[in-house]
């Protein structure tokens, strides 16, 4: 039987040689044009979504409201949003001019909403002076598409009753 026995302290094992370590060069090309192209689209569409999202702000919404001509008065505009969000509100001036406001605040999130109109006599007891279509946001015709760049200001001349 043979024997095992360790190394003779002459018999060195053999080193290897020292290895310079270099950082590799960053290219930027095939990520955007190879795999990374994907990922580089992907983010785009992202910014460009994030910048078309309604991000919770008030914009500006005036306008003015008139019948047959005529500016409507004693009465207020309540506008309902579309997708069920919070709805905004402003009372006519004299020349049935508003300003819409969202929870006291003033404004108007972006979005498409549903437009009511109500009015009344000043006698008592009070009576509409707007068709009844146009009281109730499930039978207005009326519709208002606030947006976050531009100008939002909506005129609506109303049928008489």
């Amino acid at each position: 039987m043979s024997e095992h026995q360790p190394p003779e302290a002459s018999e060195a094992a053999p080193q290897a040689d020292p290895v310079e370590l270099k950082p590799a060069p960053i290219q930027i090309w095939p990520m955007i044009f190879g795999g990374g192209g994907l990922l580089f689209a992907a983010g785009l569409i992202w910014f460009i979504i994030a910048m078309l999202k309604d991000d919770g702000t008030l914009v500006t919404v005036t306008g003015r409201v008139t019948m047959q001509g005529q500016p409507v008065e004693n009465g207020f505009i309540m506008v309902a949003s579309a997708q069920g969000g919070q709805s905004a509100l402003s009372a006519f001036d004299a020349d049935g001019k508003f300003d819409l406001a969202t929870e006291g605040a003033q404004g108007v999130r972006v979005g498409t909403y549903k437009v009511v109109v109500r009015a009344f006599t000043r006698a008592m007891p009070p009576q509409s002076t707007v068709r009844s279509i146009y009281t109730e946001a499930t039978t207005t015709p009326l519709t208002m598409k606030v947006e976050k760049a531009g100008v939002n200001h909506f005129e609506f001349d109303l049928e008489a009753p």
